[in-house]
């Protein structure tokens, strides 16, 4: 049953990953907009 999930799971396992990337480039982002805001606060 456990390797049946892994099987199955591995056909949508692309999309998952492609979801999160999308999600972590999004934390990216707003991080790297902080550290901008906060250089150019202090500049």
């Amino acid at each position: 049953m456990f390797n049946l999930n892994i099987y199955y799971d591995s056909n949508s396992i692309r999309k998952y990953v492609f979801h999160n990337s999308h999600i972590l480039y999004y934390i990216h982002v707003l991080t790297y907009m902080q550290w901008e805001n906060l250089i150019n606060s202090y500049l």
